[in-house]
């Protein structure tokens, strides 16, 4: 297993920034031909690239499937285009795939790409993922839902305006449109929605369940799961272990 620091240029920010990535080893110097399966993990509000590292078993659960997993920073973005900051939308779709498939095994064929986050991080792979069925396979969204959710402290609220300026509601309303272009689509998806039953936005989650359980029958797998916890990394570390179960064990291939 190689845990790597990755501290690149992006165009799309304009600026230095930092990715780790965790790769597993195969035992022989045989990889798959297309390259590893990708995992890209998105962090919540008010932490960074290395909290999946710190808060969860990532490591041991990747090692267990055999899948790669990549870990951005997206800072206070909400994984979008910033009316006044970077394009985080744009780094995390566009460039950061291709940077790091120039340098590492990964494959950029879509049933091996998926994208998973808690909070925020949540509501930025359902956000990305449902922009782009032709790239990830399966979503993961952790204490979260389709729409932003609006806190009422001040400090949050221009959080918020920096990130999206008068365009929020428009934001809400493209997800749904998103949702319904996939659900009518001809390809598959696998969305995993999970919440805890104390968590505080599992009223939000709960309106995100009630849309997409009100889609008719289509192209998007969607199923609603409520776990004992709150809003915190005992419960995502719990998601997401159950969340990489959906993958197929590598059965002591990789080291």
């Amino acid at each position: 297993m190689s845990l790597i620091e990755m501290h690149v240029f992006s165009e799309a920010l304009n600026k230095s920034t930092c990715v780790n990535v965790i790769l597993p080893l195969p035992r022989r110097a045989e990889l798959p031909p297309e390259g590893l399966p990708v995992l890209t993990l998105l962090h919540g509000m008010g932490d960074d690239y290395t909290m999946w590292l710190r808060r969860t078993g990532v490591e041991r659960y990747a090692l267990e499937r055999g899948i790669a997993v990549v870990m951005p920073d997206g800072g206070l973005s909400c994984y979008h285009n910033m009316v006044h900051g970077g394009r985080y939308r744009d780094y995390i779709l566009d460039e950061l795939p291709g940077l790091l498939r120039g340098m590492l095994p990964l494959s950029a064929r879509r049933e091996d790409n998926l994208i998973a986050g808690c909070s925020m991080g949540g509501f930025g792979a359902l956000k990305l993922g449902l922009s782009r069925p032709e790239q990830y396979a399966a979503i993961g969204c952790f204490s979260a839902a389709h729409m932003e959710y609006r806190p009422d402290h001040p400090r949050n609220k221009a959080m918020l305006s920096r990130v999206y300026g008068e365009t929020l509601d428009a934001c809400d309303a493209q997800i749904e449109r998103d949702i319904q272009a996939v659900n009518a689509g001809s390809r598959s998806m696998r969305v995993w929605h999970a919440c805890g039953d104390q968590d505080v936005l599992r009223e939000n989650a709960l309106k995100s369940r009630d849309f997409f359980e009100a889609l008719p029958p289509g192209a998007i797998d969607y199923s609603f799961e409520t776990l004992p916890g709150k809003h915190d990394w005992a419960l995502w570390d719990r998601m997401l272990e159950e969340f990489m179960l959906l993958l197929p064990a590598a059965e002591g291939r990789f080291m």
